[in-house]
């Protein structure tokens, strides 16, 4: 039984998912902001093929603040169409607890 959520999105740099991370936690709804990278991505936007350096971010957030956590993502992110992808996921008992006290409701 899922009891934990994990966001993905990429960025553009360091520096933005630096910042925007650092405000998803320190706001609240995010638990842990990880940031992996340089990453490749090869997309198709408005019918070309682009190839980007991008900086993959991996968000732990408990399901009770994954909305909220979306809704400050999108006003944070820096593309049109963000990747936002959330994976439920089952967490031990000691690190969903962890996530819960560190996924803050308040703003």
């Amino acid at each position: 039984m899922e009891n934990a959520c994990q966001v993905q999105t990429t960025l553009p740099d360091r520096s933005t998912a630096m910042r925007i991370g650092r405000e998803l936690v320190e706001r609240g709804p995010a638990a842990c902001f990880q940031i992996a990278g340089p990453i490749t991505s090869i997309y198709r936007w408005q019918g070309e093929v682009h190839g980007e350096r991008e900086w993959l971010c991996l968000i732990k957030v408990s399901p009770s603040a994954h909305a909220r956590l979306v809704e400050m993502l999108r006003g944070l992110h820096t593309y049109e169409v963000p990747e936002i992808l959330t994976l439920s996921c089952r967490a031990e008992d000691d690190y969903r607890l962890w996530m819960e006290e560190s996924s803050r409701q308040e703003e």
